[in-house]
């Protein structure tokens, strides 16, 4: 029984693990960061979320995921780095799914 819950464990372990981007980051920032900037840094600019202050990168073809991460965190401007995460969904049929209009209000399937 001790075996077996040490293989579930380190499965969930590999399946956390998988689910870290090796190469897309999210940068959290004081002040906002010009696209030169992350380009000088070792990252592509993909998408930039100004209201929440916090930019999507890419790690540039050459350079590492550490590397780019240790050249922002000299950067003033940058509260955290950190790589991002990728979601699986788990389910989304619910047998009372047709009992709850506000979901489709919401236009829930559209956003799933």
């Amino acid at each position: 029984q001790h075996a077996a819950k040490a293989r579930l464990s380190y499965q969930r372990l590999k399946e956390a693990k998988d689910q870290i981007s090796e190469d897309t980051l999210i940068v959290k920032y004081k002040e906002k960061i010009p696209a030169s900037v992350h380009r000088s840094l070792g990252a592509t600019l993909k998408k930039s979320f100004p209201q929440l202050g916090y930019d999507v990168v890419t790690v540039q073809k050459g350079k590492t995921a550490k590397e780019v991460i240790r050249a922002y965190a000299k950067l003033k401007a940058v509260k955290s780095v950190t790589p991002s995460f990728t979601y699986k969904k788990v389910s989304t049929n619910d047998p009372k799914n047709d009992k709850m209009y506000p979901l489709s209000l919401l236009q829930i399937d559209k956003a799933l």
